[in-house]
């Protein structure tokens, strides 16, 4: 139950390391020690959690969630050729885990704004994965890729793409979600609005983590257009359904409102004072 607005940092060290040493076998210890990695890293001590998510790995080798733990870590501190350095080792070791570390190494130089490169390992991706493998993870490929087309401009493959994104699962918000996001990128704010509005009214209790997104990024084409008001009441549902996501579930990548509520109250205040 650690916390770290409520426990300091000797404290947390001494209850966890006594359930470290408490542990009947490897396996438990690694996951604690998985934590107390994931713990360090959310307090802003980057070699602390590496060091831990060292030792975890040591422990149990063969757990495949540790190294992308440790990717994850490496991205968030901006250790970059090292998160691909150790992209490229797990895709070698693990053959299950190869298609999440692909994806995951797009995506890392998606952030990075280096979107040639996301689209050359997209390419590979398609000639390694094709939908007859998983439909879901060809449509996870198609989004990305939609994406990477709309950040270098090359709009019509950019919506070629996300079409046929959404014919591999019609009933999926989550790609629908996806689409507003491209249709942003290329400025088509109305027709991103109706697609974040589908993907809202599409999400199901089992596949809704991504509902506080489309609102935010509805917001942001509201607040684009000029029209305050919805912008205003988008971000606010979207960070208060952000608030009660469990840590566990967020995202690297998510947007984050509090942003863009500052954002908005300088453009309200600018457009009032003229």
């Amino acid at each position: 139950n650690f916390e770290p607005d409520y426990l300091d940092e000797n404290e947390f060290n001494d209850l966890i390391d006594k359930a470290i040493t408490a542990a009947p076998n490897k396996a438990i210890k690694s996951r604690l020690l998985s934590f107390k990695a994931s713990v360090y890293n959310e307090m802003g001590d980057v070699n602390e959690s590496l060091n831990q998510i060292e030792n975890a790995i040591i422990l149990t080798p063969e757990d495949f969630g540790l190294y992308h733990q440790k990717v994850y870590i490496l991205f968030s501190s901006k250790r970059l050729v090292e998160a691909f350095d150790l992209i490229d080792y797990i895709v070698e070791q693990f053959e299950d885990g190869k298609f999440m570390m692909m994806q995951t190494k797009s995506v890392i130089y998606y952030k990075d704004k280096d979107f040639e490169s996301a689209l050359k390992v997209s390419d590979e991706m398609l000639k390694m994965f094709p939908i007859e493998k998983s439909k879901t993870d060809y449509a996870s490929m198609l989004n990305n890729r939609a994406l990477f087309f709309a950040e270098i401009g090359r709009k019509e493959e950019a919506i070629e793409t996300a079409k046929e994104m959404i014919d591999v699962d019609k009933e999926n918000g989550n790609l629908r979600d996806s689409f507003g996001e491209i249709l942003l990128i290329m400025e088509d704010y109305d027709d991103a609005i109706e697609q974040f509005g589908e993907a809202i009214k599409l999400a199901k209790p089992s596949n809704n983590w991504y509902v506080d997104q489309s609102y935010i990024k509805m917001g942001l084409c509201y607040m684009k257009m000029g029209i305050y008001d919805k912008a205003k009441e988008s971000f606010e549902t979207g960070r208060a359904l952000l608030e009660k996501k469990p840590p566990k579930e967020r995202s690297a990548f998510e947007h984050d409102p509090n942003k863009y509520l500052m954002e908005l109250k300088k453009l309200v205040e600018k457009n009032e004072n003229h």
